[in-house]
């Protein structure tokens, strides 16, 4: 799925624009109102929560959470696991996986704050933390560099085309929403987990869908021309990493999935 709906024939917007347009309530990121962070915007709350989370671990009862956490990465190794080279990697991330699983059961217990919404976002940035110290082992090796030079030469052959080579007009590649989405890819390497690297792609994303119908072919066209002029580091071994790594429901989310699967497919398109 592209992560496009359709209800009783009649074509549905798809979920993933609402990253730019629908508000986030401090509730719907376990942080009480009361506490005012709903005077924050999502990515403010996010990064408060997150703090939060780094204060409570750097606490002596949560001591043992950071003992599990440094040993599993100073022994992970995503080739480890089976003879052929590419099921090594997708097991490797199942193992990442399970072991925040593991990981997050062992931790509620001991965490301060046990409601819900509290222990949801727990595993969240269990995630974060956990992906933050494996990032660079996880997010590539030499033959993901071979093919990111080898991708990366190839956007260099093709930076003669213009917006009309590829089916696109002039207008629909420059302004405020066209900026947005090359200021999303430029940060794609910024972030170390692949929940957040799949959440730019989403930021990038949303604001295209404002540009053309993302119901239209022309979309992976232009997601494509938006990868061409803006030209992210290390595209090809990100996404690699986002689909070994990330957890199932992101692949499977429209929200999230959608826009994954559409970039995967203008990385195949150019």
């Amino acid at each position: 799925s592209l992560g496009f709906e359709r209800m009783g024939g009649a074509e549905v917007e798809p979920a993933f624009l609402c990253a730019v347009d629908c508000p986030t309530k401090s509730t719907s990121v376990g942080l009480s109102p009361e506490s005012g962070d709903m005077n924050h915007t999502p990515n403010q709350q996010k990064k408060l929560q997150y703090s939060r989370f780094l204060g409570h671990l750097s606490t002596r009862v949560a001591e043992p959470i950071v003992l599990r956490a440094l040993a599993f990465v100073e022994h992970f190794n995503s080739d480890a696991a089976g003879d052929d080279y590419a099921e090594a990697r997708v097991a490797g991330g199942e193992e990442v996986q399970k072991f925040i699983d593991d990981l997050h059961t062992f931790a509620s217990p001991l965490w301060p704050e046990r409601g819900e919404a509290h222990l949801h976002h727990l595993r969240a940035n269990l995630e974060d933390y956990i992906m933050g110290l494996l990032h660079d082992k996880a997010l590539g090796d030499e033959n993901d560099s071979v093919e990111d030079k080898i991708f990366e030469a190839q956007l260099e052959t093709l930076s003669f085309l213009t917006p009309q080579l590829v089916g696109l007009s002039d207008e629909q590649c420059r302004g405020q929403f066209w900026d947005s989405a090359l200021v999303e890819l430029s940060q794609l390497g910024e972030s170390t987990s692949p929940a957040a690297k799949i959440d730019r792609i989403v930021l990038c994303c949303s604001p295209l869908g404002k540009l053309v119908d993302p119901h239209a072919g022309s979309f992976v066209r232009l997601l494509a021309f938006a990868i061409l002029r803006g030209r992210p580091r290390r595209l090809h071994a990100q996404l690699q990493y986002i689909g070994r790594c990330v957890h199932p429901d992101r692949l499977w989310s429209p929200v999230s999935g959608g826009p994954f699967t559409i970039a995967r497919a203008a990385v195949e398109y150019l």
